[in-house]
């Protein structure tokens, strides 16, 4: 099946099931949506504790022996060993205790699968594994296997289990290799969750307890060693009683706090489309959050850009990035035909400071936005920085990250090294990341822009003509 977009192979699904981008098995998003769909219509109401089908590949040579294969998968947190034959080496066998062989009815999934690529299918129930030795990997076998998963995991599919239609859908989609409706069933499971802020809330609510509860322990520990004292120095009652009412002031005040004291943060970052939760870094100092910002350049001087393009001897005319690169510039800042996007990453330390990261990216948004060239290059954040530790220093959280969003809708064509490294970002991006929205609302390619523009200037040409 052609490669597919759905909602539980997204970025945000990535994050909530703990999966790092482009780890697909096979690199196949059809094997992963598929995994991911029984497992969530399997999980209990609960999808927090959703239990993920984990499939694992290998490859085996003449001579490999299939218990070896057996014996190594059972100390293995794997459900599915998919082995594939090297140098056209026959497909291994399994006759260990507890496996079988599923090549003949009423699992006659060997054959089924051989259709598209000679295959030995061992299940071990007891144990709820699997392992096929394949002579080749394709997508057609991919499909196939896909469709036949209610025969290769019996501890699901039990004698007593009826089928969703959901389900028999998705199998028959994935045989019939129909795109459209696999992506239409697995998008109508998805769309119940809110993967984003089912992950934020994760981090966010009471983000920070983990420090608090240190504190509590640490003035706790002071006020026993207070109190002994008391008893063992009479002459400095006094005193010693003043630093227990002082340390019992404190502990009180933090016992009186709420757990989840941070609500507040998530609710911020769930009402703000442009932020995302990357991570989340602790140390004896309390947390840092490390925070993504998705947006468009929106915030630059148009004259003067037209000044840097209208000199022959600028930065920009003596770029090597090549004439298209520049064409296309001119028509994202001069003449508005589009936008580019950009992501930048921040850091925030227990509510207390934020610091812009330089040569960092979350790695969700490679294929759909630039670095942002300020940011990712030089963590320069222009008239933006003091406004930000201002806002700190008061409290203002809120509003300081407000700022840093600002930050990132801003390009400065006065800063030549910055706008030199964006042109070459565009140049090695040119034909494959999606950063550019077009007026008319497409994701495109700055391939895609330009040939955009120029039809729409042939066609403008054509009716004055």
């Amino acid at each position: 099946m052609d490669y597919i977009d759905t909602l539980l192979t997204n970025s945000d699904a990535n994050a909530f099931f703990g999966v790092e981008s482009h780890s697909f098995p096979f690199g196949s998003t059809v094997l992963e949506a598929t995994l991911r769909y029984v497992a969530v219509v399997h999980c209990p109401e609960n999808i927090e504790k959703v239990k993920l089908i984990k499939v694992q590949s290998s490859t085996f040579s003449p001579g490999a022996r299939g218990n070896d294969f057996a014996a190594s998968m059972m100390e293995s947190s794997h459900n599915i060993l998919i082995v594939e034959s090297r140098n056209g080496a026959e497909l291994p066998y399994i006759d260990k205790e507890g496996w079988i062989a599923l090549d003949t009815p009423p699992y006659p999934v060997a054959p089924f699968l051989s259709k598209a690529s000679a295959t030995a299918v061992f299940l071990n129930r007891d144990a709820q594994k699997v392992i096929l030795f394949v002579k080749r990997v394709t997508e057609r076998w991919i499909d196939e296997f896909c469709s036949s998963l209610f025969r290769i995991l019996p501890w699901i599919y039990t004698e007593n289990y009826r089928l969703t239609e959901g389900e028999l859908a998705l199998f028959k989609a994935a045989h019939d290799k129909d795109s459209p409706k696999f992506t239409k069933v697995v998008n109508e499971l998805a769309q119940k969750y809110d993967f984003k802020s089912m992950m934020m809330a994760r981090t966010l609510i009471g983000w920070n307890n983990h420090f608090r509860e240190a504190q509590i322990r640490t003035l706790e520990s002071k006020c026993d060693k207070a109190r002994n004292n008391i008893a063992a120095q009479e002459q400095a009652i006094s005193t010693l009683y003043m630093e227990l009412d002082a340390l019992l002031f404190n502990l009180n005040a933090m016992l009186n706090q709420p757990a989840d004291t941070n609500e507040a943060l998530f609710n911020f970052f769930k009402t703000h489309k442009q932020l995302g939760v990357y991570r989340v870094q602790n140390s004896s100092n309390g947390k840092t959050l490390y925070y993504t910002i998705t947006e468009t350049i929106e915030y630059y001087d148009e004259d003067a850009f037209v000044r840097v393009r209208d000199n022959p001897n600028s930065y920009f005319n003596t770029s090597t990035c090549g004439a298209e690169v520049r064409e296309v510039f001119n028509a994202v800042f001069a003449l508005n035909k589009g936008k580019f996007r950009v992501e930048a990453m921040f850091t925030l330390n227990n509510l207390s400071s934020i610091n812009a990261q330089s040569g960092m990216r979350s790695g969700g948004y490679d294929e759909t936005h630039l670095p942002h060239p300020h940011i990712y290059h030089h963590a320069c954040l222009g008239g933006n920085r003091d406004a930000i530790a201002r806002y700190m220093n008061d409290g203002d959280w809120d509003l300081a990250i407000e700022q840093t969003i600002a930050a990132a809708k801003n390009v400065n064509f006065g800063d030549s090294t910055v706008v030199s490294k964006m042109l070459r970002d565009v140049a090695g991006r040119f034909e494959s990341c999606r950063c550019i929205i077009a007026d008319n609302g497409t994701e495109m390619t700055p391939r895609e822009f330009l040939n955009y523009i120029r039809t729409a200037e042939n066609n403008e040409g054509d009716n004055n003509g």
